[in-house]
């Protein structure tokens, strides 16, 4: 069974651009809605918080933990 999904609205040009280079330092994995294995990252154990987020993060190492803090406060 397939979940509908909420349309998602276009990025404004320089929130692609953070989001791109972003991605460019990032070294473990970048989940986003369209990827496969979104519904099942974004769930958590209590079932109470249904949240979609726009990108799951997978840290490898400090630095990327540093870095997807770094983005989502920009």
């Amino acid at each position: 069974m397939v979940e509908a999904t909420r349309p998602t609205t276009p990025l404004p040009a320089a929130a692609f651009r953070a989001f791109r280079a972003f991605r460019d330092r990032f070294r473990g994995e970048i989940v986003t809605p369209d990827d496969p294995g979104y519904e099942g990252g974004r769930r958590v154990w209590n079932a109470m918080w249904d949240r979609r987020p726009a990108l799951i993060v997978r840290p490898l190492d400090p630095d990327d933990v540093a870095a997807a803090i770094r983005f989502g406060r920009e």
